[in-house]
């Protein structure tokens, strides 16, 4: 018997909490002047998805902006 679980596939900045890339931080100016929304670093990822009672289980950064694929899973 196979057992299921949800993951949830998340395809987004992971700006780093000191040394981001210049083009992560333009982005999040932008955002924050135009819609006051924000980019996140993994660490305020980790609060969001804990919040809604998940985890991370995996974060892959695949571009040297912190574009990064964060796998999350119910806790």
């Amino acid at each position: 018997m196979s057992t299921r679980r949800s993951v949830i596939v998340i395809d987004d900045l992971a700006i780093s909490p000191t040394g981001a890339h210049w083009y992560a931080t333009q982005l999040d100016l932008a955002m924050m002047c135009m819609l006051a929304p924000q980019e996140r670093s993994v660490v305020e990822w980790e609060s969001l998805l804990c919040s809604a009672g998940l985890r991370i289980e995996t974060t892959v950064l695949y571009t040297e902006q912190n574009d990064a694929i964060i796998l999350a899973i119910p806790r």
